[in-house]
Parts: C-alpha cells; sequence; structure tokens
C-alpha cells in the first residue's frame, strides 16, 4: 500500500475500501510534501455495489488509459508508473 500511495501525483487521493490486515507505514512527509490525501471507507454498501455494477454494465463508468504496453515492455510501464508520468492507468495486454 505504501508504493501505491507513493506513486500518487500532487495533491492526490489514495482511497481505501474493504478489509486487510497489512500495515500501512509511511512516513508523514511522503504525504505532506506532495500534498496527497488517504480517504478510506470500510466497504460499500449492498446498494452502492449494486449501482456501481449497473453503470459499469450501461457503460456509464471510464477509466482513462494512458497507454497499453504488450507485456514485453513492463519494464517501461513500471518506469513510467514510478517517475509519475502516467495520466490515467497503464494496461498491459498479454
Amino acid at each position: 500500500m505504501r508504493g501505491g500511495i507513493r506513486s500518487l501525483g500532487r495533491r492526490g487521493t489514495a482511497v481505501l475500501i474493504g478489509y486487510t490486515d497489512d500495515d500501512l507505514k509511511i512516513h508523514p512527509i511522503d504525504l505532506i510534501l506532495s500534498e496527497a490525501r488517504v480517504v478510506s471507507s470500510v466497504a460499500a454498501s449492498r446498494h452502492d455495489l449494486e449501482t456501481a455494477i449497473a453503470l459499469a454494465g450501461a457503460g456509464k463508468l471510464s477509466v482513462a488509459i494512458d497507454t497499453a504496453y504488450p507485456l514485453e515492455e513492463v519494464e517501461t510501464a513500471v518506469t513510467r508508473l514510478r517517475k509519475r508520468e502516467v495520466a490515467g492507468r497503464n494496461v498491459l495486454v498479454p
């Protein structure tokens, strides 16, 4: 989880939903300098999940895809993530 939070862009938000037994260890300076936020919720309600599934099924949800990479270029994809050069999602295509 720490890596996910550290990969946020300036003023980014990490949303943690659900349960985990993983520890979240992050130095406050990582949040302060990037002005990042961490928000959480125990879980979505049944109604929330039903709504999300209905929206996805109707094609009303979208995800910004920055780049689709063949598996052979996974190192390039990870490098761009680490450099915070990705706007949206990187996708690996088999």
